[in-house]
């Protein structure tokens, strides 16, 4: 930069601790020219690089698996896909049963540990249960009371198929 740009710089109010700097780049992240002392800097600022340094490029990554966060649950990050997710992140037992089921769990339905143990999550320990009616009920015994009380209802919407099967998953 020539003496006759740098005082054009300062009478238009600019700062020129940029001209310290002796490399310059674009970052990575946002695609701005900036300027820095380090001739590897690939971000113009630390939020850029925040925002780039996240799942498997993290050097803290431990393969999105964290135990016993939130009430004892594991949960499993990188989920963003999912359609229950919360900030990428779901909880191990029900992508187990959902695994197991070959489908995501509807409105209503959740997973139950057996053993009372929040981070036992082998599908032998898990069950799947309904909170609509009535609150705590594991399906097949839902089911089967459905079955034996109302046959009748139970026949005609079989024949009638008017519930679609299940989304299932990718």
């Amino acid at each position: 930069m020539t003496e006759e740009q740098m005082l054009e710089y300062v009478a238009q109010g600019k700062d020129l601790t940029f001209l310290s700097y002796k490399f310059s780049g674009l970052c990575t992240a946002c695609g701005d020219l900036f300027y820095s002392r380090e001739e590897e800097a690939a971000y113009c600022t630390k939020a850029c690089k925040a925002k780039r340094i996240i799942g498997a490029a993290h050097p803290n990554w431990k393969g999105g698996r964290r135990d016993k966060g939130h009430g004892g649950y594991v949960t499993l990050s990188g989920h963003y896909d999912h359609p229950k997710h919360i900030r990428g992140e779901i909880r191990e037992h029900i992508r187990v049963m959902e695994q197991h089921l070959g489908r995501y769990l509807s409105d209503g339905e959740n997973v139950h540990h057996k053993n009372r143990i929040r981070n036992d999550n082998r599908i032998e320990n898990l069950e799947l249960w309904t909170t609509k009616q009535p609150k705590g009920c594991r399906v097949h015994d839902l089911v089967d009371y459905i079955v034996d009380t109302y046959p009748d209802l139970v026949t005609a919407r079989l024949a009638a198929n008017i519930n679609p099967p299940p989304k299932l998953l990718p």
